[in-house]
């Protein structure tokens, strides 16, 4: 079967389909045309595992497609699944764009510890670009908080090698 039949199948399985469908073809990244769209549909379906196989799969696809991101960014926020939230999180780590930063420092934030890990792992895979942001929180922050963002700061500064990320941290504190 050729790939445009696969991928007609794949959104007719989306929007169609048993859960059991929905769930396969959102595991399956081979939309023929914009699989943004059908995959960014498929994170409001009922079921919470097609959600979750669909953030990962635009995970996968790194999509810049600005209403992706949006959607990712709501369900990391908004859903009700842990199982999204979490897909949700990675996808946008992997996907690195600059407006996936603030939620991700948000849940760095958080109290949970989990979420705090998962956080951290997809902030320090973004490296230099998340220096500043997290860095223009540490002011405004409680002593927990700038504890954990120096921290994240240090992290990267550290794995990166670069030394100017030290003068901004130091910077930072002053």
């Amino acid at each position: 079967m050729s790939n445009f039949w696969r991928s007609l199948w794949q959104g007719l399985c989306l929007r169609f389909g048993n859960e059991a469908r929905r769930v396969e073809a959102a595991s399956t990244v081979l939309c023929y045309r914009e699989p943004d769209k059908s995959l960014t549909r498929a994170l409001k379906d009922r079921s919470s595992l097609v959600r979750a196989r669909a953030a990962s799969s635009l995970g996968r696809t790194e999509t810049q497609d600005p209403l992706a991101i949006e959607s990712l960014e709501n369900a990391l926020e908004n859903d009700k699944s842990p199982e999204v939230r979490a897909m949700a999180t990675l996808a946008l780590g992997k996907i690195k764009h600059e407006k996936a930063v603030s939620p991700l420092i948000d849940l760095y934030l958080s109290e949970d510890e989990r979420w705090q890990s998962l956080a951290r792992i997809c902030l320090q895979g973004f490296g230099e670009p998340v220096i500043d942001p997290l860095l223009s929180q540490v002011e405004a922050s409680s002593p927990e908080h700038r504890r954990l963002l120096l921290d994240m700061v240090g992290r990267i500064v550290e794995r990166t090698g670069n030394p100017h990320g030290v003068s901004r941290m130091l910077e930072a504190l002053d």
